[in-house]
């Protein structure tokens, strides 16, 4: 059963109603979060800014501005945009000086020896290996996390905030959320931090209960604001997990929810989030209870949607990771289990979430792209994506009066109209040195290397892929802006004409 210390103020507040508003993001919100505002994936583009570029110029789509990243660089977590503001949260290991390791005991096995353990002995093997591992690496290294604030205009680096921290198999990679004079962030070892925005200097932090495994969090941390510079922190760390956003405080706790990667949306008083066994579950925001549970879904990795219809009638979006769950929608009714309204079937992905943008649904997977009816479930258009192994990258909309544009960033920065018709691509541009974003044919070009030359292949991954993208990462959009993670640079393109 959750335990809870509740503060009294913030009964009253949930009590009295407060809630965080699903459905279209209004303008003036920001890219505060993981995911925007509403975390439903998508922006409207303000009313005074420049109309959306319809193609890329011909010599290529060139930076607003490009940022490296000092240091450690390691993780997926994603960069949040408030207030000029751009925040990044990346992580990584030092080596430690003077430190000589023995050889170890469980090396990887040479290749085919493998074939001649009986499969219990290598499974049993491979767990060992991978233990030994991880207990070398915290021998050998210290973990270090960096937090970065650039100036959203112009990428100056505005202030970086360091620790030390555990070392974890995969790097930390849970995205900070941002509310009033706040950035929250949460580190591979529990470690919960609010700080100033400002500054970047520290106003609290707390150790979240549970075992420091080594395995990295990628949850990140919803708010609900009161108001008053107070509010409630949810998010998935080996339980779920309610913090007061004034002082760190642990409000309570629900440990019997598993999983350390869907992120929380937050609705109506509940918060709603996907578990270990892919199920979807929604606790009270208040207490930790649990108010509902969806069984059926089969999500456990991706994050649900919580959005409203042309209608103001609420709707729970949630996507499996194969499939048998697919993309589900569901008639939320307050505190009551949902009624599922359709399911469509047609594709999956392990840990990718859908944009909603109107009445239009946006699902990567299965190397394809769909676009899905809010309203009936009824597949509009599928969209091939010519890439290898696309996966957990959530997509990003910008809407506009006329549609807008979406944006998928698995490898390419592809950006397609956001309409029912059918797809129809603005531009597919990979990018490569100092940011600067051309078609594969360009580069290919310029570079003088044929796709099936392996030679050619190796520059081209050299020069262009290893300089590129950052796969499982997802973009911030903000004025017309997109802002996205290179493997060792933060870089701005304007979208606007």
């Amino acid at each position: 059963m959750p335990r809870s210390r509740l503060a009294p103020a913030l009964a009253s507040v949930c009590l009295l109603g407060l809630t965080a508003s699903p459905g279209a993001a209004a303008e003036g919100e920001e890219w505060s979060q993981w995911r925007g505002p509403g975390r439903a994936g998508a922006i409207p583009l303000p009313a005074d800014a420049p109309a959306l570029r319809t193609d890329a110029p011909a010599d290529g789509l060139k930076p607003a501005w490009i940022a490296k990243i000092e240091g450690a660089s390691g993780g997926w977590a994603s960069p949040v945009v408030a207030d000029g503001r751009v925040f990044l949260a990346v992580a990584g290991r030092v080596k430690r000086e003077g430190v000589e390791l023995p050889p170890p005991k469980y090396p990887p096995l040479p290749e085919g020896e493998d074939d001649d353990l009986p499969a219990g002995e290598l499974d049993e093997y491979e767990r060992n290996r991978r233990a030994e591992s991880l207990e070398r690496r915290k021998l050998e290294y210290t973990g270090r996390e960096v937090v970065h604030c650039f100036d959203a205009a112009t990428g100056e680096t505005l202030w970086t905030n360091e620790r030390d921290a555990a070392v974890t198999r995969f790097p930390q990679s849970s995205t900070p959320a941002v509310a009033g004079d706040k950035l929250v962030c949460l580190g591979g070892d529990r470690v919960l931090r609010a700080l100033d925005v400002k500054t970047g200097e520290k106003v609290w932090e707390t150790t979240l209960p549970g075992e420091v495994d080594g395995e990295q969090i990628s949850s990140s941390p919803a708010i609900l604001e009161d108001g008053d510079g107070g509010g409630t922190i949810v998010l998935l760390a080996d339980g779920l997990y309610g913090v007061d956003l004034a002082d760190g405080a642990l409000l309570w706790e629900n440990a019997e929810l598993g999983g350390r990667d869907s992120s929380p949306a937050l609705w109506d008083g509940l918060a709603i989030v996907n578990v270990d066994g892919g199920a979807t579950v929604a606790v009270n925001l208040a207490d930790g209870e649990e108010a509902w549970r969806l069984e059926e879904t089969g999500a456990s990795r991706s994050s649900p949607v919580v959005t409203t219809t042309a209608a103001d009638e609420p709707r729970l979006l949630t996507f499996g990771g194969s499939r048998k769950g697919g993309l589900r929608c569901f008639a939320l009714n307050g505190a009551e289990e949902p009624e599922l309204l359709w399911a469509y079937q047609q594709l999956s992905d392990p840990g990718a979430s859908p944009v909603v943008a109107g009445d239009l649904v946006l699902a990567p997977g299965d190397r394809r792209l769909d676009c899905v009816s809010l309203e009936d479930g009824s597949g509009l258009w599928t969209a091939r994506l010519d890439l290898a192994k696309p996966r957990y990258t959530s997509p990003a909309a910008v809407v506009t009066g006329d549609g807008g544009v979406g944006l998928y960033t698995f490898g390419r920065l592809l950006a397609f109209d956001l309409t029912a018709e059918e797809f129809r691509p603005r531009y597919d541009l990979s990018v490569g040195p100092e940011g600067l974003a051309k078609t594969e044919d360009q580069w290919r070009e310029e570079l003088n290397v044929s796709p099936g030359d392996p030679e050619g292949v190796a520059k081209y991954d050299r020069v262009i892929t290893r300089a590129g993208l950052l796969d499982c990462a997802s973009p911030a959009v903000a004025e017309g802006r997109v802002y996205l993670r290179l493997r060792n640079h933060l870089v701005c393109y304007d979208l606007t004409k």
